[in-house]
């Protein structure tokens, strides 16, 4: 295997050669001279002819890498760097899962905790395996995690459907639901129908518990909205959705949106009326999402685009189930960030006290991880349940805010002050050393790239990283221009 691995490389390595050798560099000798001969004036020529041969190699690089940056960031060939750039992301969120120090009241940065009630395999088929949820079991949950008084709980199972074998079994669902004391907020999923018309947007599903949410201050319907990419992975999630209810289109919330503005408080409590009041403003972006309609919401200190593509709704995925979570400062004991209950325990027993204890402040979400479920998605960590993704948005949207990417003019100084560096590597350095430092100063500005990340910006410096070959071909360049002038200079 090794023999053939070898031949393969003799013959991939000069065919490599001959491309880096020939074709880049006749190409860009001849761009570069043609340009410069027809187009720059006399003082600049002459003024260049007058500048060292070292200067105009760090002149000539670092025009040659900022316009490669500029070209990257506004042509088509963006498209091309963005599935660079998400994958950057991708490993950036590896890196610094379960590293979360800063997080916590040491650093006076508010930090929520979370709770994933698990409907698991072992749950699932001590139920029977039934095709829906059962209702008197979802009862007993929500009453059993609500008396335990979380911050928030968050019932991720479909609840448009009813259980026409058992209807008995909805009406005590209905009948908990509508009974529970007083306690935290609870947030009920719903579905969309896809509508028969591609022009027209989908339609709410109607549910048993339609009369007994409106009824309630405390029962609210939102939608877990994500989005996928060509890779069928879940990066991003949706603020909002358009879909037609009560015979007009409106803009209705997500889970994350919904619980920002339960969570979070204004001067008047929390900022729920603040949120209905702009979801009502925006509804024309429904009907027009490219014209001069609202298309942002501004809740609290956030603001929130209703466009689909940006960085803005990224998830900063930090919590799995089966890996241990980073610890949390909560008062004089340090608590985990996230913690895993069975459901099939929650309501065997005399576990109200032990609850009470473990689930106390934390924002709860009772969700299903079985394989018959359909709710495995593919992430930056690998599958996750549906309920664990909402979990990350959740602490994404509460730990970081909404993310953007840093000002522009950080990012081109940053940029230029690396190509400025590697240049000079390329110049007082042979290739290998001048490649080898270029990556090392990169790997430098790591920190900075972790340091914005926490802060709710990411530094796409991945761009850089594309100046590199072109400054090796640089320097070649002017080798070769110094050998054709000694040359000419020798005859």
């Amino acid at each position: 295997m090794s023999n053939r691995l070898k031949q393969l490389w003799n013959k991939v390595y000069p065919l490599g050669k001959v491309i880096e050798d020939t074709f880049p560099l006749t190409v860009l000798i001849g761009l570069i001279s043609k340009v410069v001969n027809r187009f720059a004036p006399e003082c600049i020529k002459t003024r260049w002819s007058e500048l060292g041969k070292n200067k105009r190699y760090l002149l000539a690089a670092t025009l040659l890498g900022a316009s490669s940056l500029l070209i990257l960031s506004s042509t088509p060939l963006n498209l091309w760097m963005q599935a660079k750039v998400e994958r950057i992301q991708d490993w950036v969120i590896a890196m610094d899962f379960g590293t979360h120090s800063d997080s916590g009241e040491g650093s006076g940065k508010l930090e929520h905790l979370y709770a994933f009630v698990d409907m698991d395999e072992n749950t699932y088929r001590s139920w029977g395996e039934p095709f829906l949820t059962p209702r008197d079991k979802l009862a007993c949950l929500i009453k059993t995690i609500a008396a335990a008084q979380p911050s928030l709980v968050i019932v991720d199972v479909d609840l448009a459907r009813s259980n026409q074998e058992a209807p008995e079994r909805d009406g005590e669902l209905q009948k908990t639901l509508a009974q529970l004391p007083a306690g935290p907020p609870i947030i009920l999923v719903k579905s969309l129908r896809k509508s028969a018309d591609p022009n027209k947007p989908p339609t709410v599903r109607q549910s048993f518990l339609d009369k007994t949410v409106a009824e309630s201050d405390r029962l609210y319907w939102a939608f877990p909205i994500f989005l996928r990419d060509d890779s069928h992975s879940i990066r991003r999630w949706k603020i909002a959705v358009c879909a037609a209810q009560d015979n007009k289109t409106a803009l209705l919330p997500s889970v994350q949106l919904l619980a920002y503005a339960l969570q979070s408080r204004g001067p008047n409590g929390n900022l729920l009326e603040e949120m209905t009041a702009q979801l009502q403003d925006a509804e024309g972006f429904c009907s027009s999402p490219d014209g001069g309609r609202r298309n942002s919401l501004v809740v609290g200190e956030q603001v929130f685009s209703l466009d689909e593509d940006g960085q803005e709704n990224r998830i900063f995925y930090s919590m799995k189930p089966g890996t241990a979570p980073p610890q949390i400062i909560d008062g004089a004991q340090a608590r985990p960030l996230l913690i895993t209950l069975p459901a099939h325990s929650l309501c065997s027993g005399n576990v109200q006290p032990f609850l009470n204890d473990m689930l106390h402040g934390r924002i709860v979400i009772i969700g299903a991880s079985f394989d018959d479920s359909f709710d495995i998605h593919e992430t930056t960590l690998g599958p996750l349940p549906g309920a664990v993704i909402i979990l990350n948005s959740l602490r994404s949207l509460f730990t970081y805010g909404v993310q953007h990417s840093l000002p522009w003019p950080v990012r081109v100084l940053f940029c230029i002050g690396l190509i400025v560096l590697s240049a000079c590597c390329f110049l007082y350095l042979n290739h290998l050393w001048g490649e080898i430092l270029s990556w090392l100063f990169a790997i430098m500005g790591l920190p900075l790239v972790f340091w914005a990340y926490r802060q709710g910006y990411f530094f796409d410096f991945v761009i850089f990283l594309v100046t590199i070959p072109i400054l090796k071909i640089m320097r070649k360049i002017s080798e070769k221009e110094n050998a054709h002038h000694n040359q000419n200079k020798g005859q």
